[in-house]
């Protein structure tokens, strides 16, 4: 019998349906490492249309299904006894020297347990016990802003009407939200059934999503660059997704509302422009890990004869910063020849100047080096005389 004359049972057949376009993602080698990756700051360098929404989209809906592989960044997830009492000391600032940090589970975790009950049928259970040290496993139920992701963007989706006379309405909502690329990926890859409403407003700029396990809403907030940074300040988030490059006053206040959410993060997607900004140095420059596509490493190996590792952990002091590093030749819905033909359709400035061309296509902050070090930066110009001339020698020329 072939795939293609098996009868599956209607029960199943909608179940399969609900994910169709979900199941279309491809998944590439940087993806991957994405998914997995448990920092705090994930920074994702594309070249133009390399599918960095798509993958942060994707991200997302794995967190609300509970089958992210980082159980602590699902809205829902589950911790021993041994991880609740080890972070109940931390809070008390208690000496945890050699303290069993406990674990986390997703609920995609406990269902693999093949228990004959799951979260997804019930969130309580006496079976779900944590595997490395046997204790009881409770559901971290998350509440209020917890619940709530954040948004931002240049431009805010909106649904709006605008009167053109004689009473006359213009639906503005479709202009608007094509030019929110946030909202048009999560429109294209959400589950319509996780979708409470589509339609959002400027006076309401959320969207409310089902949630999978029936606990409460989780809320998708839209907020924009251009706001008053007041106006998205004071509270707090589960998580933060800025799309290309937000103003240095709006990235600073996102940091603090992500501090007391066990599991939260920062996410930001950008695609490199003449504009560097403060990214090179305050991201770029100062991440602990450094995940590098195959075609970056193949691009650096062939036109700067540097051989750079796919995977890097740096010597940066901060700890909790991770890049992603993508060209446009990663993005496994484009064959190389159309993304070639494509670009040379671009205006005079790439066409005629090959590093602004590969800027857009390999995301270089390099390729404009110009702009690169506007200030003196110690991590930058300075080195550690202890670490590289441990034999005392120096050599001046």
């Amino acid at each position: 019998m072939t795939t293609a004359e098996i009868e599956l049972p209607e029960n199943v057949k909608e179940e399969l349906e609900k994910y169709l376009q979900f199941s279309q993602y491809i998944y590439t080698w940087i993806a991957g490492r994405f998914f997995i990756c448990p920092l705090d700051v994930l920074a994702l360098f594309f070249g133009n249309q390399a599918g960095k929404g798509a993958l942060v989209i994707m991200n997302y809906l794995y967190r609300i299904i509970g089958y992210h592989p980082v159980a602590i960044k699902n809205v829902l997830y589950y911790e021993c006894s041994a991880a609740i009492r080890y972070q109940q000391a931390l809070i008390a600032e208690e000496d945890v020297t050699g303290w069993n940090k406990g674990h986390y589970y997703s609920p995609a975790d406990i269902r693999k347990m093949k228990l004959g009950v799951d979260p997804f049928t019930e969130i309580y259970s006496d079976k779900y016990i944590c595997t490395h040290c046997n204790e009881p496993l409770t559901p971290h139920i998350r509440q209020g802003a917890h619940r709530i992701i954040r948004f931002a963007s240049q431009n805010m989706p909106s649904s709006e009407t605008t009167t053109t006379g004689r009473g006359k309405k213009r639906e503005e909502g479709a202009m608007s939200e094509t030019r929110n690329a946030q909202y048009v990926e999560l429109m294209k890859w959400i589950p319509a059934h996780l979708l409470k409403d589509k339609k959002i407003s400027v006076r309401d700029a959320n969207l409310y999503i089902n949630d999978p396990f029936g606990i409460a809403d989780i809320i998708i907030e839209f907020v924009s660059f251009s706001q008053v940074t007041q106006s998205s300040a004071g509270v707090q988030r589960m998580s933060t997704w800025c799309d290309e490059l937000p103003t240095k006053q709006f990235f600073d206040e996102q940091v603090p509302r992500l501090l007391a959410v066990q599991g939260g993060d920062l996410i930001l997607s950008y695609t490199v422009t003449k504009e560097v900004g403060y990214l090179f140095d305050y991201i770029w420059n100062r991440a602990r890990k450094i995940y590098r596509s195959q075609s970056v490493v193949d691009y650096f190996r062939k036109n700067k004869n540097e051989i750079l590792p796919r995977e890097e952990e740096t010597d940066s002091e901060i700890e909790n910063i991770a890049v992603f590093h993508a060209s446009t030749f990663d993005n496994p819905t484009m064959p190389s020849e159309r993304v070639i033909k494509m670009m040379k359709l671009l205006h005079d400035d790439c066409l005629d100047n090959e590093d602004v061309m590969n800027m857009r296509l390999y995301c270089l902050f390099s390729e404009i080096s110009a702009t690169i070090f506007p200030t003196f930066n110690n991590r930058v110009h300075v080195i550690d005389p202890d670490r590289w001339f441990k034999d005392g020698h120096v050599c001046l020329n």
